[in-house]
């Protein structure tokens, strides 16, 4: 067995904090935390549905954990993505029934990959519609940098990786939004033929 690095560790629970950069469900739970050296630091978490405690993450999965690490400390270190300190994020959209905006109030009703909190704030997880991967950024808007569709492609990316390797030869992003068009959000499809 390898030795473990040294920003891995392991934990029980995790409590939002400024700290928290990210947090993953799928196919390991773990958070990326602020960390000492620019990069985040990594704990894994135990499974939310089952009894047993942190599992120690195999190669593959240490793989995994290091590309995302490695493109939250890119995405951070940019600056591409800080608030002014008057920045007021647009209020919750409605739909034409009146009703909040699905997007804006995520719920669990499929699984979800992953929770952004910084640098960009947006969730990945299955869409209820056409069960695929989607990013929903957390903000009720459309207009988005060509940065922040990038790192958000380059997370969506990640999880098609785990999802259809070796079950699909090639995937492909699809920001058509066809439901909800105010509320930024893209899947990614595996390409059929």
């Amino acid at each position: 067995m390898t030795a473990r690095p040294a920003w891995l560790s392991f934990g029980s629970s995790v409590q939002p904090s400024d700290s928290l950069l990210v947090e993953f469900h799928q196919p390991l739970h773990f958070v990326l935390l602020d960390g000492e050296s620019g990069l985040p630091a990594v704990r894994v978490l135990p499974d939310p549905d089952g009894e047993s405690g942190p599992a120690e993450p195999s190669a593959d999965e240490l793989a995994y954990i290091e590309k995302l690490r490695r493109l939250v400390a890119d995405k951070q270190a940019s600056g591409k993505f800080e608030r002014p300190a008057d920045y007021q994020p647009p209020p919750v959209g409605t739909m034409p029934s009146g009703r909040v905006c699905d997007l804006c109030q995520l719920a669990h009703y499929t699984p979800w990959y992953a929770e952004f909190h910084r640098p960009l704030k947006f969730t990945i997880l299955d869409c209820d519609a056409c069960e695929v991967p989607i990013a929903v950024l957390a903000e009720h808007r459309v207009e988005l940098t060509p940065d922040e569709v990038s790192f958000m492609e380059q997370a969506l990316n990640l999880v098609a990786e785990q999802k259809y390797t070796g079950r699909f030869p090639k995937w492909t992003f699809d920001h058509t939004m066809r439901q909800i068009p105010d509320h930024y959000h893209f899947h990614v499809r595996p390409l059929l033929w």
